[in-house]
């Protein structure tokens, strides 16, 4: 749901919902680490969208280091997920 209002423009909604994914699926311990890490993905979209570009980063570096560590065998998801780590760091103003 949080990607559906993510995709909406309302961004605090993404936020609220994502945030609950995450503690439900952290919470049960199904060990879903793919959908864990698109809630980190979801709500750093929504910290990026709301200006907030700190916890935004935050949450897209927990995303990529959890695709790098579940190594499916899909570096284009993990190419992905880098990417997008780069764009928050240009968000901050972090070119280091």
């Amino acid at each position: 749901i949080g990607s559906v209002y993510n995709n909406l423009k309302e961004h605090k909604k993404a936020l609220e919902f994502s945030q609950k994914s995450l503690e439900m699926y952290e919470r049960l311990k199904v060990g879903d680490q793919v959908n864990v890490a698109k809630c980190h993905n979801n709500i750093g979209t929504a910290y990026g969208a709301l200006n907030d570009p700190q916890n935004s980063l935050k949450y897209f570096l927990l995303a990529a280091d959890m695709h790098k560590r579940m190594k499916l065998n899909d570096d284009l998801e993990t190419a992905n997920s880098l990417f997008i780590v780069g764009l928050a760091y240009n968000q901050c103003q972090d070119y280091q």
